[in-house]
């Protein structure tokens, strides 16, 4: 049972990284394809924009983290509190505070360049944790639900309507 919650967990991550962050990193490499083709100086600030475009990138990754998190953490097996609190906490920070960020840039506040893309970058960084880590929980939370559902066995410390439905299910299967 425990290789098949490793490959659950490996099969979310994998999509996740794949159809998630891929994907929206993917108007980065062309950037970097279209300064290249220009034969421009290849800088981190011309790449991912000096605009805060890749902390947007970042608050989006923490959006989904968050939200498989939060929809893993009402099944019945409950994702591990501490970790589903560090996680959901990390994400919202990089939300609340990417968003302000990024607002003010936005809005043509004076601000220097290369610090709008050190700050992006740390922030994405932060981010790629912060979703990362919610993606793991939630995926190690679905997997256990899964072997609970195969294997019969019931949360009954942890009531609920999934559960009810379990037991019903088994008793008109006797």
């Amino acid at each position: 049972m425990a290789n098949e919650l490793k490959k659950i967990m490996m099969e979310k991550l994998e999509r996740w990284i794949i159809f998630s962050v891929f994907f929206a990193l993917l108007p980065f490499f062309g950037n970097l394809l279209i300064e290249m083709s220009k034969g421009h100086e290849i800088t981190l600030g011309a790449v991912i924009g000096s605009r805060g475009e890749l902390l947007l990138v970042g608050i989006a990754l923490c959006g989904v983290g968050l939200g498989e998190l939060l929809g893993s953490a009402a099944s019945p097996v409950s994702t591990h509190p501490l970790l589903t609190y560090i996680f959901s906490g990390m994400s919202l920070a990089v939300i609340c505070l990417g968003s302000l960020y990024y607002a003010s840039v936005a809005a043509g506040t004076e601000f220097k360049p290369n610090m709008v893309v050190f700050i992006s970058t740390w922030g994405f960084v932060v981010s790629v944790f912060a979703s990362t880590g919610c993606i793991v929980v939630a995926a190690y939370a679905e997997g256990k639900h899964l072997q609970q559902l195969t294997t019969g066995k019931i949360a009954k410390d942890k009531p609920s309507v999934e559960n009810e439905q379990l037991v019903e299910h088994e008793q008109s299967q006797a």
